[in-house]
């Protein structure tokens, strides 16, 4: 059932695709990143800041990073492509993000899937951070070892978006920006209907809430869209 349009949500709640420029991609260990790519600490919107912090991988998961990578013997690996799509709920990034990682191919980092595979309530901001922080952090090893990866994380913010291209880049790797997006009522018909699928979390997005989003979200510009690569398909 939906939630009332006036429902109130709470600022560190943020929905499926959500991001802000303070969001887990600023998460870049300094030592990969150069200065000039990382990004400042402050507010935005609102919502706490979050420090840089380094986490170690379990060894699971460099090995996981290692079967996943496309090696090749004794020669200087080129680095893989990463493909940032950028969006607002319902307007087809999943979709995208799933015909890429199959024709490229590549593969793809979704917070959400590995939320709902886990159980784990999509509204949960805490553990999102920790996910996208790991997912990033993972890519990158993945981009050093020739695969390419898919990062479906919304990213609505354009310092955000600099930050994963700067990280990409700051290792070799090419980057595309995806943007992809729909008219209002659309949007809205499609939130509606994963609703009725019953593929949200603890409660579904609210009509004023995609509004209130609408205005936030910085759509790329073509300035902005001048300093990624030509997409490769």
């Amino acid at each position: 059932m939906l939630v009332p349009a006036n429902a109130a949500t709470s600022p560190t709640q943020r929905p499926l695709g959500m991001r802000y420029a303070t969001s887990a991609a600023a998460h870049v260990d300094p030592a990969r990143v150069s200065p000039s790519a990382r990004l400042p600490e402050r507010r935005a919107w609102g919502v706490p800041e979050r420090r840089f912090r380094a986490r170690n991988r379990p060894a699971e998961a460099r090995v996981a990073c290692d079967d996943l990578s496309v090696m090749s013997d004794n020669k200087a690996q080129v680095p893989g492509r990463l493909i940032v799509i950028t969006g607002l709920p319902g307007s087809g990034k999943t979709s995208l993000a799933t015909a890429l990682a199959a024709s490229l191919p590549a593969i793809r980092l979704c917070p959400d899937d590995w939320m709902m595979a886990a159980g784990i309530d999509l509204w949960a901001e805490t553990v999102r951070g920790r996910i996208e922080e790991f997912q990033l952090s993972l890519a990158l090893d993945l981009l050093q070892s020739g695969s390419n990866v898919v990062i479906e994380w919304g990213v609505w913010a354009r310092e955000e978006r600099d930050t994963l291209r700067d990280a990409a880049r700051s290792i070799g790797s090419p980057v595309e920006l995806r943007y992809v997006t729909a008219t209002m009522e659309e949007l809205w018909r499609r939130i509606v209907q994963r609703d009725l699928e019953g593929r949200w979390g603890a409660r579904p997005i609210t009509r004023q809430e995609l509004e209130e989003w609408s205005r936030i979200y910085q759509p790329p510009t073509d300035d902005e869209m001048a300093t990624y690569d030509v997409p490769s398909a």
